[in-house]
């Protein structure tokens, strides 16, 4: 601390010492950037230069997310100094969003808004009012109907899309990246990426966002007979493909 002529200490906790590490070059790398950032360093630049800090970790999906956000959420507050944000325009903006999209996607909003301040603006602290939860209304598959879409795809590659997602169960993204050649062994098949966009909108394949995302799960035998052994794609369809067909 140049005032109190102190030393000040920042702890970093990970699975592993270089990944402690990591977040230990990542966090001087930023507090030189904002260190040496001009007074009127604006919220528009400081997402631009969180993004791009950020793009190596990020999944691809996230950081796509981040850009749209960036481009479209932001256009009452993108123009003002970070250093001179407050909580109460942070509260104007959430109240703005709110008649325009759901509270999910303002808390997503919300998120970003949030991670970025603290990189740039760490002595303010938010204490922001957010629209509640709506509960989603979704419709549970009942047996009955499970019979009908098994016997109206049956022989299809939509068929087996359909019949890996009800049995692992797995998303979209998750069942477009499948491969039997390296994620199938005897009955048992291992979710370990998705298929997502990047910021090119290109199809790319990722690992998992969390440690939960990897698993294994024994399959029917009468399933693992549909999958083609030798393939690279289980499904040879875009999740996009997949949720149009």
């Amino acid at each position: 601390d140049p005032q109190t002529g102190k030393y000040v200490y920042k702890s970093f906790t990970a699975d592993t010492a270089k990944e402690a590490e990591r977040l230990a070059y990542e966090y001087m790398f930023q507090k030189e950037k904002i260190d040496k950032a001009p007074v009127n360093f604006t919220l528009e630049k400081a997402m631009e230069e969180f993004n791009e800090n950020k793009k190596n970790i990020l999944s691809p999906t996230t950081y796509v997310d981040y850009e749209s956000m960036r481009n479209n959420a932001f256009e009452s507050i993108k123009k003002l100094p970070v250093s001179e944000i407050t909580n109460n325009i942070v509260q104007i903006w959430v109240n703005e969003q709110s008649p325009k999209v759901s509270p999910k996607t303002i808390m997503n909003r919300y998120s970003f808004l949030s991670s970025v301040l603290k990189t740039y603006n760490s002595s303010l602290k938010l204490d922001v009012s957010l629209p509640k939860k709506k509960r989603s209304d979704i419709h549970v598959v009942t047996d009955e109907e499970m019979k009908i879409l098994l016997k109206a795809t049956e022989g299809t590659e939509l068929g087996l899309a359909v019949r890996l997602a009800a049995f692992i169960p797995a998303r979209r993204s998750e069942i477009c990246a499948i491969c039997p050649k390296t994620d199938i062994q005897g009955n048992f098949i291992t979710i370990n990426k998705a298929m997502v966009q990047n910021e090119r909108r290109d199809w790319v394949i990722k690992q998992p966002k969390s440690y939960a995302g990897y698993r294994t799960v024994e399959m029917p035998p009468d399933i693992i007979k549909l999958i083609p052994k030798n393939a690279d794609k289980a499904v040879n369809m875009t999740p996009t493909q997949l949720y149009e067909a």
